[in-house]
């Protein structure tokens, strides 16, 4: 019950529902995206669905073009993966549709050169981006910009304020610089019980019972949540602590770059090493690297290796598998990596495995 007026909630205020949306979804629905947004939500409101279960294949202009226009899509949410790899092909790309309200965008944080050709590029007018902040465990959008904010003072790159101020998100600081983003009060959405998993579940409060997210964060100017990354995901080099979405953010700045993932792994005498993996137009990009790398943060976070592979493991929602690829480096021999039945694109992991034992 609570999950499901979390869900209407939602739907209204951060995406403008009702009962004449079309909302086109692109996430498996076994993933938390599909239930709440691709189902539970538009049939709570009366609204119609679409659903692409191999988000991928909206490369296909004509499939794109066709769903997007002959259903009239109002709401167009698709995964931060997607909307990177086509901003990539853009110069091949060539859709606009009046019936567009409103975008969003999930799985991953969304760059401010990715959302704004994403507003732009596909409705008569620059749209905001509903960048859906929250995670499996909390059921539906906790934070995120509103389809109504203004540009100005919800920019591409945050995640806007928390969908309501019961919430009570705040910052902890954790390190110098860098706070880790809490709850403080339950809310309807919010898991009950982890079945056969009590030591599970009590992982996600700390002492004060507040609800941990793993994630670290920032305010802007005007009190926007910035989500820089997993706490496992910060790289700490001499003492810099970096996020690997940072890095990942500055460099897909370039349009060469159509997905990046950095991971940290560490290293006896420096702390930690940058480690890049790239999917490109081109493999010459070791300068272009280094030279955003060394502009926004130093000649300290230049990456140490840069591998260039076709694409990057990803479940069906778009999440890159940043876990995966870290034990294909540390272990490229091995033919065991857990349990890989949640990759859309599994086929990828020989070919990376390859390209690591090559450039070894």
């Amino acid at each position: 019950g609570g999950y499901l007026v979390y869900t209407k909630y939602t739907c209204i205020e951060q995406f403008g529902m009702n009962k004449d949306t079309v909302m086109l979804t692109a996430s498996d629905a076994g993933w938390m995206n599909g239930h709440t947004y691709a189902l539970y939500g538009p049939l709570l409101m009366g609204a119609k669905t679409v659903l692409i279960e191999r988000p991928m294949s909206l490369i296909n202009e004509d499939l794109f073009k066709k769903v997007l226009l002959s259903e009239r899509v109002s709401i167009l949410y698709l995964p931060v993966t997607l909307i990177r790899l086509m901003r990539s092909i853009d110069e091949k790309i060539n859709i606009k549709s009046k019936f567009l309200k409103t975008l969003g965008s999930m799985g991953e944080p969304l760059s401010k050169h990715i959302g704004s050709w994403f507003s732009k590029k596909f409705s008569f007018k620059s749209l905001q981006v509903v960048n859906a902040y929250y995670q499996t465990e909390n059921s539906a959008i906790l934070a995120s910009p509103k389809f109504s904010d203004s540009l100005k003072r919800v920019p591409f790159g945050t995640v806007g304020k928390q969908v309501n101020n019961i919430l009570g998100m705040f910052l902890e600081k954790i390190a110098s610089k860098k706070s880790e983003i809490k709850i403080k009060n339950p809310w309807p959405g919010c898991m009950i019980g982890v079945i056969n998993g009590k030591k599970q579940f009590d992982q996600y409060w700390d002492k004060k019972f507040n609800f941990r997210l793993f994630d670290y964060a920032s305010l802007d100017k005007n009190k926007n949540f910035i989500i820089h990354g997993r706490l496992d995901d910060v790289i700490n080099i001499r003492g810099h602590r970096i996020g690997s979405a940072e890095v990942e953010s500055v460099l897909l700045k370039d349009k060469n770059i159509h997905e990046v993932c950095a991971i940290g792994v560490t290293d006896e005498l420096e702390g930690d090493l940058i480690i890049v993996f790239v999917a490109a137009k081109h493999q010459d990009l070791h300068h272009i690297i280094k030279k955003i790398i060394t502009e926004n943060f130093g000649t300290f976070a230049i990456p140490k290796k840069i591998f260039y592979i076709p694409e990057m493991p990803k479940t069906r929602s778009g999440k890159i598998l940043r876990r995966l690829l870290r034990d294909i480096l540390l272990n490229p021999e091995s033919n065991k990596y857990g349990d890989l039945s949640t990759i859309l694109n599994s086929e990828i992991v020989n070919e990376i495995q390859y390209v690591v034992r090559d450039h070894e």
